[in-house]
């Protein structure tokens, strides 16, 4: 097993469960680390990672923006197929600019920061393709092009 900068133990998604990786420089895998209390953290590796703009916890990688143009509460906000180091609120029916949907707010797993919120239900057909996916607002994300999970 590797550690990284914080000697937490590096994991990576497998087929039968997680497992130990090799080097991390090499492929575009996630990366788990496991510390010793009950929060796992999700590293993604790759040249593009967004993360929270207040702690800098990985978010998303850029190839899984769905949409740039989206609206959140507070300003422009990417629409992402799928979204790390989150923590979802209740789930809430919402009246949005393209109409009713039941939604969850979506919070920074180590900051608890308002991100923005996952789409749980469309009642609109044409709006169906947004179900499981999450509204991360502009402002509450940062892009990080270093390329390495390992540099935070």
């Amino acid at each position: 097993a590797k550690t990284g900068v914080r000697g937490e133990l590096l994991l990576s998604e497998g087929q039968g469960g997680s497992r130990a990786c090799g080097d991390p420089g090499k492929g575009d895998h996630l990366w788990l680390a496991a510390s010793m209390g009950k929060m796992f953290k999700v590293y993604l590796c790759g040249t593009s990672i967004y993360s929270c703009s207040s702690c800098h916890t990985h978010l998303a990688k850029h190839d899984q923006i769905v949409s740039k143009a989206f609206q959140g509460r507070h300003g422009r906000a990417f629409l992402f197929s799928n979204v790390v180091n989150i923590t979802l609120g209740p789930k809430e029916d919402r009246i949005l600019i393209t109409g009713l949907h039941t939604v969850a707010d979506c919070y920074c797993n180590c900051c608890q920061a308002i991100l923005g919120w996952k789409y749980v239900e469309a009642f609109e057909e044409s709006q169906k393709y947004k179900e499981g996916k999450c509204i991360i607002e502009k402002a509450r994300m940062a892009l990080d092009t270093a390329g390495s999970a390992l540099d935070d």
